[in-house]
């Protein structure tokens, strides 16, 4: 499948950059806090770890052509900063297009709407 490009998209507060692997320096510190793992698990990325990852999601797709990765850096417009990422994963289940959104915003910035504003 020929799936379309991520572009910015610019909300009320909030700017969704298009994930790219020069993102990874700025997001260490929004992705530092332990906190954040308490209930997904994993552990506070390190540079090279973020700089892999997001070469890996920046492809777009899945192997097979069957995903479609829509990645964007959340960044708080009045700052300029990043406060976390935003992400879709979409299929077409053979009738529709069905997607699973997730999203991780710094606990500094939560309880703000953030997340909603961003999804």
């Amino acid at each position: 499948m020929d799936w379309p490009t991520t572009e910015c998209i610019v909300t009320a507060r909030l700017l969704l950059e298009p994930l790219s692997v020069e993102h990874a320096p700025s997001m260490i510190e929004v992705l530092a806090q332990p906190s954040l793992y308490d209930y997904t698990g994993g552990e506070i990325p390190s540079l090279k770890l973020l700089e892999k990852r997001y070469a890996a999601q920046t492809v777009g797709h899945s192997e097979d052509g069957s995903q479609w990765w829509l990645n964007w850096v959340v960044i708080e417009r009045d700052i300029g900063k990043p406060v976390g990422f935003v992400q879709a994963t979409v299929e077409d289940d053979g009738s529709n297009l069905v997607a699973d959104i997730a999203w991780v915003i710094s606990p500094d910035w939560q309880g703000r709407g953030i997340a909603s504003e961003a999804a």
